[in-house]
């Protein structure tokens, strides 16, 4: 009971850090989501918990950094704490690209968070390989002490057995040759033929007495051995069942299976007392519907995975439509820019025109000046007008310069935001990329939370069977009230160590096996004997 007890605690915390390392994987499989969700949405994304995620796993793997004695495993721990560090660091470092504007930088920069987090979430399903090396070396310590008691417990059998043949040998040799009949009827006892006739002796000595007393020995060993005989093939029958009851539950009912097995050594040692067989049953109906609650539990919490797997598949089919509406808006603007820049040549070549205009306005101004002059008094009203039309045509050519000028910022201006939206629309086609390889994902996920969610339930269904089984074997063994309370000492006993051994569905089905055969040897033996 000690070893069970040392065992059974051992295997819960192996279970237990099993659990917390897949929560620390599930949390870390929501944080670029989120983070991602931040980026792209702001404010408006609401209350994200990305943060709180990381502080629950910093709690998690502190608790199983001071469960962890193995240096391997340790080791494994801290390169997850590294990794989380490292997360931290590139989420502060994403948000503060957010909060400046630099979108494109802060959506790299949570490339660079998801890319750790997958790091962090190799290393601890490497550590949840770990802890199940761990669980098989406790099953095999517990199939190697499992073997050691059914070696001992068989070896006092024998020896029970062997004792009570050499007392009857004893006996048999101690008859006196008066006794013939006796011997003759021993002999054929000791041969295993209980159908010898009913000794008569007509004296009222010794003879008649011992007479009397083997006729009642041997109406004794008859009753004994057809109880034995029956209550072999109750063991027999109850082990067929429990061996078949465990193949069938060997995924979902590992606690049920290592009860059972426990019941079945019960039986095992303790063969002709069914009232422990009574007390296991309710034992075992009481666990099973425990374990049926924990099943309902975990079928919900499947139902809530395969619920959320659905709803972020949905928004990231949400973020895939704005991206390529985005990827439209940006191919439209570039196709503006480029009716912009033919519109900027158009309008150099407009404006070398007007410059040419200019020049040639402003040379005729200076013939028109000459000719006055020559004209002398009666071209200087002609002389006043060319003067003006070369001013006004210089201001044109110093206007048309100034005009060129500026469409050329202004075409430089337009190269550069062209320049701007290509490496945009590059890196949305990257994000899309992304995007789909993460719809994807979430797709695999949803459909792995399915199959999961499916098969608990299938499980759930097949455990409530088990229940309502265990239910009718409590009601069935309730006849045996006088049977039960001759054993109610060594009932007790055998229910404790049911409720202390509730580990391993591999021992269950190693040890009904085994009772299984030694109830066929027990048949076997009984049959050797006529009745």
């Amino acid at each position: 009971m000690y070893f069970n007890a040392q065992t059974n605690q051992d295997y819960n915390l192996v279970l237990r850090q099993i659990s917390d390392s897949y929560e620390v994987i599930s949390l870390a499989d929501q944080i670029e989501p989120e983070l991602r969700k931040y980026v792209l949405e702001g404010e408006a994304a609401g209350d994200l918990s990305y943060m709180a995620y990381i502080v629950t796993m910093e709690g998690i793997l502190g608790e199983l950094t001071e469960n962890t004695t193995d240096q391997e495993g340790l080791g494994m721990l801290e390169t997850t704490s590294r990794l989380l560090a490292s997360i931290k660091k590139s989420i502060n470092v994403t948000e503060g690209y957010r909060n400046s504007g630099q979108l494109g930088n802060a959506v790299d920069e949570c490339s660079n968070v998801k890319k750790i987090v997958g790091f962090t979430m190799e290393a601890m399903q490497k550590y949840t390989f770990f802890l199940l090396e761990q669980v098989k070396v406790l099953n095999d310590g517990i199939d190697r002490k499992s073997r050691f008691f059914a070696t001992v417990s068989s070896m006092l059998l024998g020896f029970v057995f062997l004792s009570a043949l050499l007392v009857i040998s004893k006996i048999m040799s101690d008859i006196s040759k008066p006794l013939k009949a006796v011997c003759v009827s021993a002999g054929q006892v000791a041969s295993g033929d209980l159908t010898v006739q009913t000794l008569q002796a007509g004296t009222r000595d010794e003879i008649r007495d011992l007479a009397m007393a083997f006729n009642t020995m041997v109406d004794h060993i008859k009753k004994s051995l057809l109880k034995i005989r029956e209550v072999s093939h109750q063991v027999h029958n109850a082990s067929t069942q429990l061996s078949k009851i465990a193949g069938q539950n060997s995924q979902a009912g590992e606690d049920i299976s290592t009860s059972v097995i426990q019941m079945v050594e019960g039986i095992k040692l303790q063969g002709r007392e069914t009232k422990e067989n009574s007390e296991h049953i309710k034992r075992v109906y009481r666990i099973t519907e425990q374990i049926d609650q924990s099943d309902h539990k975990i079928v919900d919490s499947a139902h809530r995975t395969v619920e959320l797997a659905t709803k972020g598949t949905n928004y990231i089919h949400d973020f895939v439509e704005q991206m390529h509406l985005i990827s439209e808006k940006i191919a439209l603007s570039m196709h503006m820019t480029g009716q912009l820049n033919k519109s900027s040549a158009e309008m150099n070549h407009m404006l070398q025109a007007i410059t040419d205009i200019a020049a040639q306005t402003n040379l005729l101004s200076l013939n028109a000046s000459i000719e006055a002059a020559r004209a002398g008094e009666a071209g200087k009203g002609f002389a006043v007008v060319a003067e003006e039309i070369r001013k006004l045509a210089a201001n044109s050519a110093d206007f048309s310069s100034r005009i060129g000028e500026m469409i050329k910022e202004f075409e430089k201006g337009l190269n550069e935001m062209n320049d701007q939206m290509q490496d945009n629309a590059a890196q949305i086609e990257k994000g899309n990329i992304i995007v789909n390889k993460t719809q994807k994902y979430f797709e695999k996920i949803k459909e792995a939370s399915e199959l999961v969610d499916h098969e608990m339930r299938t499980n759930s269904a097949e455990l409530q069977k088990l229940t309502q089984k265990m239910r009718e074997m409590d009601n069935s063994t309730e006849l045996s009230n006088g049977i039960i309370l001759a054993n109610e000492a060594s009932s007790e006993s055998i229910s404790a160590a049911v409720q202390e051994q509730l580990a391993s569905l591999e021992e269950l089905t190693a040890e009904a096996m085994q009772l299984n055969e030694l109830a066929a040897e027990m048949d076997l033996i009984v049959e050797g004997f006529r009745l």
